[in-house]
């Protein structure tokens, strides 16, 4: 029986070693049957189903053979490599200990212990581990890689390069650590190496995603669109989760409009579902309407039947972008300006199939607040129309969707008396839409501005009457947000994005965060997508602004935030300080925007981040033109002077310098044009009295925040300047190229100070 018993056990590890794992377990199996006490054979037995994923099963082996040898280390650190396989890394590094307080000297259990402190975010312990390990082990070629990962994780990216290189002396074929010193050598801004190693990676293991994911990111990064798109939908098909966030990159850089049209599926995705922000791909949207061959000769000839407007129904990409963000081209407002004035008159026979379209294109005009310009006839029949709507509402008869789509393209729909009544009634799913958009939605930020905790009096008269800017036109009206990223530490996040930065390790497991001047809360959905371990304050003048904001990261199911209504110049009085004060376009409406900047220095604790956005004159050279000639047309700061300024700068000349306007995307919603043209205080700055600032008040420059191909164009003009962090450079770089920051200079620095560890 012994006999029979060792050698199905044998017969066992023979077919584990030809990985056949189903006949490895079979035969393990039988020597337990036989020898139920039999140690060895369960062993086996974990490993094989181990090896076919069946962790479950390879658990409840693994601790038969410790009740029957609990001091058997590779019991343990069997067990240990299941549960870190299933994700349990908490429970896998208890194994580990056990195993080595039974055996100091295992270095693969101080390997694995490495990586599994690794998955709990302790990169520092697990270097030790690893560093053990290969002191132990020297030949032990996983400890180089992971040893690498490990001081990567910490900043450490020149020695990592130098470890994974150690592991590819002793692997040449790894994949990963192909991939990962690819990664390395990106984060040191060798872009072209770096590209070369996630190909190597690639070509040695093509399904491995971390490595298809790379070459995509530096496919952008070296502008290369096709490639990028390419990659980014291979990944997208196998199911990645990071793809859409790749397409996302893809599509809101202007080289990729050539290649866009193939993945017209996938930019519809992008914006409906959202895979980011849909504002920044409104133009790509844009290009690919007016290029597609059924949608391109009606935008040109805006003119508008019922077979036009059948047309445009059909369209996804079109009817996704009307729900998502403002149309952003002055041709395709032509189109829909006309579209609209069609709809009064449509007839019957014509209502049913278009209600949908009519219903996203309200939807447009609700998000852009009625921009688009208005006839005398369109008013006479829009007022008829209000009459009839609000008469049927008092009577409780009838309303014809259709009817409700077309008023709701010229008007609120919660502006119309006892508008909350419509809630209770059935309608079709695009009415439905329609009405969560412009009833329910509003009604509910009134009952949360009503909540709203006033934080400190608003006193200075700029303050006052930048607040009765935004109470009237909070600004902007976004819809949605999706993050880009897995959520990191802000410090791994500013390490990704300025890798050779003067950045000082700022180490607190949780940040107070302070978003001041937090608008519509568009910022704030993206702190909080993008950043871990952040407890958000956010303030801002406006309460409507306010209110808006708390409902759309309360809808998104975003961490809470501490919303509150102050005003800059007072925040001294709450009497606390803030890890990281984001003010991201709020200094330059104040009176003396460098005092205000001195109030949020002043707020910002030693060593603390600061991200900080201002107008750049150089850039804003064609807006001060147009802000100018609205000054001496008078044309108020109301809807109608606003339509009335916007039509009279469309009809411009081609190459006017205050006719640039209209190719902003601020331009072509009401609020945002306010913002843009008619703002009560602006101010603007040049490079050199940033640099001033930051200089006498403690703070260091630690990098821009700019796209990819602004990136490389400075790279290839500076190349001595390999951190991207003069200013003096920078300021030259922007009187080349005029246009770099025509939204803002956005900018993150640190609070000088020693290191701290709290």
């Amino acid at each position: 029986m012994t006999l029979i018993v060792v050698a199905d056990r044998a017969i066992g590890l023979a077919y584990g070693a030809l990985g056949r794992l189903d006949e490895a377990a079979a035969h393990n199996r039988k020597a337990i049957a036989l020898k139920p006490d039999y140690a060895e054979a369960h062993m086996n037995l974990g490993n094989a189903l181990a090896g076919q994923g069946k962790h479950a099963e390879a658990i409840r082996a693994y601790e038969r053979v410790l009740a029957l040898r609990p001091s058997l280390p590779e019991g343990h650190y069997n067990l240990a490599n299941t549960l870190a396989a299933l994700g349990r890394p908490a429970d896998a590094a208890a194994r580990y200990h056990q195993a080595l307080a039974l055996r100091p000297d295992y270095a693969e259990a101080h390997n694995n212990l490495g990586t599994v402190l690794m998955a709990q975010g302790n990169a520092a312990e697990a270097a030790e581990r690893h560093q053990r390990a290969l002191a132990l082990k020297p030949s032990l070629a996983a400890a180089y890689l992971n040893l690498g990962n490990a001081l990567r994780a910490q900043g450490k990216r020149d020695e990592a390069i130098g470890w994974y290189r150690q592991a590819l002396a002793r692997d040449a074929d790894n994949a990963e650590a192909h991939n990962n010193l690819g990664a390395a050598l990106l984060a040191h801004g060798e872009v072209s190496e770096a590209a070369a190693c996630f190909r190597r990676a690639l070509a040695l293991k093509p399904g491995l995603a971390a490595a298809s994911v790379n070459l995509a990111k530096v496919s952008i990064s070296l502008g290369d669109l096709a490639t990028a798109l390419a990659t980014a939908k291979r990944l997208l098909d196998a199911g990645d989760p990071q793809a859409p966030a790749l397409f996302f990159w893809c599509f809101r850089d202007p080289g990729s409009t050539p290649f866009a049209a193939a993945y017209r599926a996938e930019l519809i995705r992008a914006m409906a579902e959202p895979w980011g922000m849909p504002r920044v791909l409104a133009g790509t949207a844009a290009s690919l309407l007016k290029a597609h061959p059924a949608i391109g000769p009606i935008v040109e000839a805006a003119t508008i039947g019922p077979g036009e407007i059948a047309t445009l129904a059909a369209d996804d990409l079109l009817g996704a972008h009307l729900v998502s963000v403002q149309v952003g081209d002055a041709a395709l407002e032509r189109l829909l300006t006309a579209v609209r004035r069609a709809l009064p008159e449509t007839d019957r026979a014509a209502q049913d199939t278009t209600l949908a379209f009519a219903c996203a294109l309200a939807r447009q005009c609700f998000i852009n607040e009625y921009v688009f310009a208005c006839t005398e006839h369109e008013t006479h029949l829009i007022r008829l129309l209000r009459e009839a709507v609000a008469a049927a509402l008092r009577a409780q008869a009838h309303i014809a969707p259709f009817q409700l789509a077309t008023l709701a393209c010229y008007a609120p729909l919660h502006s119309v008396p006892d508008a909350r009544e419509l809630l209770a009634r059935e309608w079709p799913a695009p009415v439905r839409a329609l009405l969560d958009q412009q009833v329910r939605e509003p009604a509910l930020e009134a009952q949360i501005r009503s909540a709203l905790p006033r934080l400190t009096p608003i006193e200075d008269s700029v303050s006052r009457a930048v607040r009765a800017q935004y109470e009237e036109n909070p600004y902007p009206r976004w819809t949605g947000t999706a993050s880009t990223a897995k959520p990191q530490p802000l410090a791994a996040y500013l390490h990704e994005r300025f890798p050779l930065a003067p950045l000082t390790p700022y180490d607190k497991p949780t940040l107070d965060y302070l978003v001041a001047g937090c608008g519509t809360g568009q910022q704030t959905a993206g702190v909080l997508q993008a950043f871990s371990g952040v407890n958000v304050t956010a303030i801002d003048l406006s309460l409507a602004s306010l209110s808006y904001a708390r409902r759309m990261t309360d809808a998104l199911g975003l961490k809470p935030v501490a919303y509150g209504q102050a005003d800059i110049l007072e925040l001294g009085s709450l009497g606390r300080t803030f890890d990281v004060v984001d003010s991201a376009g709020v200094l330059h409406h104040m009176a003396e925007p460098l005092a205000g900047w001195r109030v949020l220095t002043g707020l910002l604790a030693p060593g603390g981040i600061m991200r900080i956005a201002l107008y750049s004159t150089i850039a804003r050279r064609d807006i001060t033109a147009a802000r100018r000639l609205i000054a001496e047309r008078g044309w108020p700061a109301t809807p109608d002077g606003i339509r009335a300024a916007r039509q009279a700068i469309l009809a411009l000349p081609d190459g006017a310098p205050e006719k640039t306007v209209a190719s902003l995307i601020d331009f072509f919603a009401l609020s945002d044009c306010r913002d843009l043209l008619f703002h009560a205080q602006e101010h603007t700055f040049g490079l050199p009295a940033v640099a001033s600032f930051l200089s006498e008040n403690g703070l260091e420059f630690l990098g821009f925040e700019v796209a990819p191909h602004v990136g490389r164009q400075y790279a290839e003009r500076f190349p001595g300047d390999a951190a991207q962090t003069n200013l003096d450079h920078w300021n030259l770089f922007e009187q080349d190229n005029p246009d770099t920051f025509i939204a803002t200079y956005q900018f993150w620095a640190q609070k000088r100070a020693a290191p701290v560890s709290l």
